[in-house]
């Protein structure tokens, strides 16, 4: 399977060769580089991807949002104190509009 190159890459591969190194084996060589260095680099990106989830669930869980009296915008509160002075003001007040009562 023929392959394009630059003149440079052709040049180093045809010394390889000249080497004793075929084709091949320079590639085999490659991939396993290649393989190598990007296996630390994938796990690190899948830590990352997992620490990025978790952060976002925990600030998710430390965090509710109620709408501000003064402008009706909703606001993010993060202390135990507000939140139950949200969840007071908002006990009883809102319901789905499908719900009777």
């Amino acid at each position: 399977m023929p392959i394009r190159v630059s003149q440079e890459v052709y040049e180093h591969l045809q010394e390889l060769r000249g080497k004793g190194q075929s084709y091949g084996d320079t590639l085999r060589v490659g991939i396993d580089i290649q393989e190598t260095n990007l296996q630390p680099l994938q796990q690190r990106i899948n830590s990352l991807e997992l620490e990025n989830l978790e952060l976002a669930e925990l600030v998710e869980r430390r965090t509710i949002r109620c709408p501000c009296y003064v402008c009706n915008e909703l606001l993010t509160v993060e202390s135990e104190q507000a939140k139950e002075v949200c969840r007071e003001a908002l006990r009883g007040r809102l319901r789905h509009s499908t719900c009777k009562g």
